[in-house]
């Protein structure tokens, strides 16, 4: 039951992730020790399209940024006082679905793994179809076992490395 609510989670988070990516700024730290800041336009094939005001628009592979920090070195944002979240219930059928939140938000590797999902067709697909997304955001397990395109996510393998990283030994 904790696999299927981290894969609800990193659902939610992906089509939150893929909303602030688009409206935050952040610093990119790169492997070379040199920093960007700059806005996340998109993240398309391991290239990320910033938007600098020093350096104007640029393209960056994600294999060449060592760090990613919203708002110039705060891994999280705050919306109206409140720390982001996905949205989703605090347990999903007894799960603290905020202690798995909070490693992924804190984890910057889980984190890039994350965002890296928001341009995956199957991805795209759940998190663009309203009864899923509603699903998704109620933690409704119920509705989301009897949908195929969810079940097909279970085999999928980089929501697998993702919840490797979450729930070791898994």
């Amino acid at each position: 039951m904790r696999y299927l609510s981290v894969i609800i989670l990193i659902l939610a988070l992906t089509g939150f992730v893929a909303q602030a990516s688009a409206d935050r700024s952040g610093e990119f730290i790169l492997n070379d020790g040199s920093k960007i800041v700059g806005k996340v336009i998109s993240l398309d094939n391991g290239i990320y399209k910033i938007r600098s005001d020093t350096l104007g628009m640029i393209s960056i592979e994600e294999s060449k940024i060592r760090s990613f920090n919203y708002n110039g070195g705060e891994p999280q944002a705050q919306e109206n006082g409140q720390g982001i979240n996905s949205g989703l219930p605090d347990t999903i059928q007894g799960i603290d679905v905020r202690a798995i939140e909070n490693n992924i938000l804190e984890n910057e590797n889980i984190l890039q793994m994350v965002m890296a999902l928001q341009n995956d067709p199957a991805i795209q697909s759940i998190i663009n179809d309203p009864n899923l997304k509603n699903a998704i955001e109620t933690g409704d397990i119920n509705a989301l076992m009897n949908n195929p395109a969810f079940l097909e996510l279970l085999n999928n393998t980089r929501i697998k490395e993702i919840q490797k990283e979450i729930i070791p030994g898994k």
